[in-house]
């Protein structure tokens, strides 16, 4: 069974938010820029001191090129930071003003894993219906010590947080397929919905690919 819903934010996502927007409070703050600012000039400082006094440049040129360096850098540094900081600040803001957050509830008979290629993440198939599969993949679904589990909340909060809320203990799979398997279907995307049976996931997988069943 799978169930979309849309519900507030519980206390514990609110506190996982609110700590995110004050982390990226302080980030941003004025206190924050002078003191990495000072913390760049006086680095700045040092280093031409020690090119005026052992190199060949002489001191005031020595200290005037760390000093634009310094300036340069802590631009390159500040755009990029100052620009995803403020679309963060904006997206949690939101996201607590608006107080929703995306529900997919599912309830599986059974599900089956691929063990993990390099560092492709996580992939699993549940059984979520007598004829429905639902494949979930990616490292957001690293095992846990609740999950994977046949009972449990896909949890989205747009643009700021996703996490899986477990309702029923950890499960074991009703069968583990070698990280190699992986390869076949490395083009099906997470959250992909497919008619079958766990006793033939793979053929299922290679039917959403439209490619010919093959003996398992």
């Amino acid at each position: 069974m799978r169930e979309t819903l849309n519900r507030p934010l519980n206390g514990s996502e609110k506190r996982r938010l609110g700590a995110d927007l004050a982390h990226w409070e302080r980030r941003l703050s004025p206190r924050a820029k002078v003191r990495e600012a000072v913390q760049a000039f006086g680095a700045a400082l040092l280093v031409g001191l020690g090119f005026g006094l052992f190199g060949s440049h002489g001191f005031y040129y020595s200290m005037l090129g760390a000093l634009w360096v310094a300036g340069l850098l802590l631009l390159i540094l500040w755009v990029p930071k100052e620009r995803q900081g403020r679309g963060r600040l904006w997206a949690l803001r939101r996201a607590l003003a608006q107080n929703r957050a995306e529900v997919l509830r599912v309830e599986a008979e059974a599900y089956v894993e691929f063990e993990e290629l390099g560092d492709s993440g996580a992939f699993y198939l549940f059984q979520t219906g007598p004829r429905e599969l639902l494949l979930l993949r990616g490292q957001d679904y690293y095992a846990t010590g609740g999950f994977p589990c046949l009972s449990f909340e896909l949890v989205t909060v747009p643009g700021v947080l996703f996490h899986i809320r477990p309702l029923s203990p950890a499960a074991e799979p009703l069968r583990r397929f070698a990280p190699q398997a992986m390869l076949e279907f490395a083009d099906l995307e997470d959250g992909r919905v497919l008619p079958g049976r766990l006793e033939d996931a793979q053929a299922a997988l290679r039917a959403a690919l439209g490619r010919p069943a093959q003996t398992e």
